[in-house]
């Protein structure tokens, strides 16, 4: 465990809600009540906690000996939508939100048009769960770094359909540029090219 300045995190978190202000105003509130004007009282509660959060494949995070890894499988469709299939299971947190969210960045395909499914033990990838403060950093990661690869194949098929080598591409929002030109392909283009009819040479983007 690395050390923590708790002073200065409570000096921060006292100044976020100007602390001072809201000792006035328990001062004003509790002057009526003395003189029973007021039959409310204002209390303010000050606290700290220490925890493990976003415990992922660490040696310290294991559980029998079982890394705290995440999965993210994604299918996109020739619809322009996609899914993303992932280990954990939202408490309320709005995984759904989160992870469209982070797999829009990526790939480019807009959130409402993502689905994420999320506990099917028929389809679901393998992780570790939810637990409560590690879906983000770990599963949400894991959403990432899947979402990069389809773009990194995007950007393959992208380049050949632009007849320029990968390199000269450059990624923004939703669609490959080629650098110093306004020449373009969307990620709709470069993710409908492997379910269109194609010659043989094509086939090796499938």
């Amino acid at each position: 465990m690395t050390a923590a300045n708790y002073v200065t995190a409570l000096d921060k978190s006292l100044a976020a809600v100007d602390y001072a202000s809201l000792r006035d105003e328990q001062r004003r509130i509790a002057k009526p009540f003395a003189r029973r004007r007021n039959p409310q009282l204002m209390g303010i509660g000050v606290s700290f906690f220490t925890e493990i959060v976003g415990a992922g494949p660490i040696k310290n995070c294991d559980i029998l000996g079982l890394g705290m890894f995440d999965s993210c499988e994604i299918r996109v469709h020739p619809t322009g939508s996609a899914i993303a299939r992932l280990g954990t299971v939202s408490q309320g947190q709005g995984h759904a939100t989160t992870f469209a969210q982070i797999l829009a960045s990526e790939i480019g395909i807009p959130a409402e048009n993502i689905t994420i499914e999320e506990g099917d033990t028929d389809t679901a990838p393998y992780g570790l769960g939810t637990y409560g403060s590690r879906s983000t950093p770990v599963a949400g990661a894991a959403t990432a770094m899947a979402g990069r690869k389809i773009r990194a194949k995007a950007q393959m098929i992208a380049a050949y359909l632009l007849e320029v080598h990968d390199d000269d591409l450059e990624w923004d929002v939703d669609r490959f540029r080629v650098k110093a030109c306004r020449r373009f392909k969307t990620h709709d283009r470069a993710r409908l090219r492997p379910h269109t009819t194609t010659s043989a040479g094509d086939g090796a983007w499938l």
